[in-house]
């Protein structure tokens, strides 16, 4: 998430405007149904580090595009692969 934050802060320092802003959530958000997708179908474990790549990155633009003052989740729930405001533990 980190990565997205610092491309929105610096995006918006150097004078991006919204809707450059916009079309790269919605370009996101279309790669991240993409990989979901490829989830139900695939065994490879790439893809899940896929999905929580770019979940991670829908997150932070997303509350940058509506403007939330909401915090942003620090962890990553693998079980409903989305962003979690409290840690997970599992056990495979």
């Amino acid at each position: 998430m980190l990565p997205t934050l610092e491309e929105v802060i610096v995006g918006s320092l150097m004078g991006r405007s919204s809707d450059d802003f916009n079309a790269e959530y919605r370009e996101y958000k279309k790669k991240l149904e993409r990989y979901k997708r490829k989830e139900r179908r695939s065994t490879n474990g790439k893809v899940l580090v896929e999905i929580a790549y770019w979940s991670g990155r829908v997150e932070v633009l997303g509350r940058f595009v509506a403007r939330s003052r909401r915090g942003i989740p620090p962890y990553y729930n693998p079980v409903q692969l989305r962003p979690e405001f409290k840690e997970v533990y599992f056990s495979w």
